[in-house]
């Protein structure tokens, strides 16, 4: 080399760092943006793992709030009962208390205490030895909220305490009265360990370590919170007036890449510097897809969540509930029933049923965004479907003072799914009598060339041509504040019914105007009619 150059001699300089050192920049540019990117992606996927976690809580959270509260409710109401008049005696009680304790498991006692505090009924007595006679004053804790409820005549739970019978569990007082004065109370005994692993018997947290506290007291934990949680999400639940929580370990690993790369393999890893430029290129491209596809998971995830929360919440509960006091009303354990009564019951139970089946198939929505709904497709009268729903609405007929008419015509056979049929018209037609309080709702039909149209008309409140659009989303509700802070609904029911009307080939047309009423149409294709 010529140094006798300046130039020549600092050109060949940089060239030599050019070609020698260009490979490890690269390499090296190469290993921190693939650790860079790999953290990122894990930090990403740690988030989402942690916000999958809360939605998992929120579920197993009204899940446990839903089952301890829906048995306290069954005995708040056999309290109720016993007030408003039912002479009870022992054999009586104990009928009620064992058909209570046949439907929801978890009981441990169904007991009555005397105005004085004795322990005088208890179901069953032949698992709880040594409980009748004994005095709740004679235990501190027992003692205060005896007195707290006898005094203020207001239902109340305990937090988890130590039962006579050695398990830990607890204890909803409700008060009796007898002629207006205070008769005792109806006592809910409950091994807490038992109602717990019902509620999430299916597997919810399968995955995840949990405990459940009261007030910083442990009331449950499963195996896998033996060893702590790790960084856990918490989600408070009522049982009754007790605030109760769980903490929900999440069970994602950080993954720590590393590079392992000696030193005698670094001159191949310069050699495949531009392949691996082409492999970063691969994994951040692969990495993106993965990202899209979580986030849409967890935008329908999260989705869903919602509406259990509010499905569970606002109607699965009340409606369990309703539908068990009617079956005890119709197996007549509180005595004979006259026959109207006997009928309204029946009326109540199927209906009930009808409506917790439509709740079950609301939450097939899924099936139907991922294109997996396949129609039942056979031959009935239009007119068959149209009467049957309206039996169905027949309770919401009768609290609403409006004419409900059937001005159908005879209809000829034709092809369709008739449960999903039924579900969209119930849908529509429910929501005409919901949001009409005045005037009528009108049930028709008309036959042509175009296809098979059912008709529904009613006097409601109407809507504007952006709320239609807003009504037939997902989960979109009309917020008009007469009557959507009155009524409860999923805001699922339009959408269902235009998807249904659309998968046979038909459409769903709303024509409508603030203050004048709405009229939908539901039209059905030529073909789908049977000549």
């Amino acid at each position: 080399m010529d140094h006798a150059n300046p130039f020549l001699y600092r050109f060949h300089y940089a060239n030599r760092v050019l070609k020698y050192g260009a490979p490890v920049v690269l390499f090296v540019f190469l290993a921190i943006t693939v650790f860079a990117a790999d953290r990122f992606v894990a930090r990403q996927e740690t988030e989402r793992d942690i916000q999958e976690t809360k939605i998992v809580a929120e579920q197993a959270a009204i899940r446990l709030e839903d089952f301890f509260n829906a048995r306290l409710q069954v005995v708040h109401l056999l309290s109720q009962t016993w007030g408003n008049g039912q002479n009870y005696d022992r054999e009586s009680f104990t009928d009620d208390a064992l058909l209570i304790q046949v439907l929801f498991k978890g009981f441990q006692a169904t007991n009555w205490i005397d105005p004085s505090g004795t322990i005088q009924w208890v179901v069953p007595e032949a698992d709880n030895p040594n409980t009748r006679g004994k005095n709740v004053k004679a235990i501190p804790p027992a003692k205060a909220v005896f007195e707290k409820v006898a005094i203020t005549q207001l239902p109340h739970v305990t937090p988890p305490i130590q039962l006579f019978q050695g398990y830990t569990g607890i204890v909803g007082y409700f008060p009796v009265e007898k002629a207006g004065a205070f008769d005792g109370v109806i006592t809910a005994v409950f091994r807490t360990s038992i109602v717990i692993e019902e509620a999430l018997a299916k597997g919810l947290l399968a995955e995840h370590g949990f405990t459940i506290t009261n007030n910083g007291n442990p009331v449950y934990r499963n195996d896998a919170a033996a060893a702590g949680l790790n960084a856990p999400v918490h989600h408070d639940f009522k049982v009754w007036d007790q605030v109760w929580t769980l903490s929900l370990s999440s069970h994602h690993t950080v993954h720590k890449p590393r590079f392992g790369l000696e030193w005698p393999v670094t001159l191949i890893a310069l050699l495949l510097a531009g392949l691996l430029s082409g492999l970063l290129w691969m994994y951040i491209k692969r990495q993106d897809a993965l990202v899209i596809a979580k986030e849409q998971a967890e935008a329908a995830n999260i989705a869903k969540s919602e509406f259990l929360a509010n499905m569970s919440h606002e109607l699965r509960t009340p409606l369990n509930s309703v539908i068990g006091f009617s079956e005890i009303l119709n197996l007549e354990t509180m005595g004979p029933l006259p026959d109207p009564y006997k009928e309204y019951s029946n009326l109540i139970v199927s209906s009930g049923r009808h409506l917790l089946e439509t709740i079950n198939q609301i939450l097939d929505m899924s099936k139907i965004e991922a294109g997996e709904m396949t129609l039942d497709i056979r031959q009935v009268h239009m007119k068959d479907i149209i009467n049957e729903v309206l039996i169905l609405l027949k309770a919401d007929m009768v609290k609403k003072d409006i004419e409900v008419r059937n001005d159908t015509n005879e209809t000829h056979l034709m092809l369709v799914d008739p449960l999903r049929v039924k579900q969209a018209l119930f849908n529509v037609l429910g929501n005409s009598i919901k949001f009409t309080n005045a005037g009528s709702v009108v049930v028709s039909n008309h036959c042509g060339a175009h296809g098979h149209t059912i008709i529904v008309k009613d006097t409601g409140i109407g809507m504007t041509a952006e709320e239609i659009i807003l009504a037939q989303k997902p989960f979109g509700q009309v917020d008009n504040q007469a009557y959507t802070r009155q009524t409860t609904g999923t805001g699922l029911g339009l959408s269902l019914t235009k998807r249904i009307m659309e998968l046979h080939g038909g459409k769903l047309e709303i024509f409508s105007h603030p203050g004048e009423g709405t009229e939908v149409h539901m039209t059905f294709p030529p073909e789908a009619g049977v000549e």
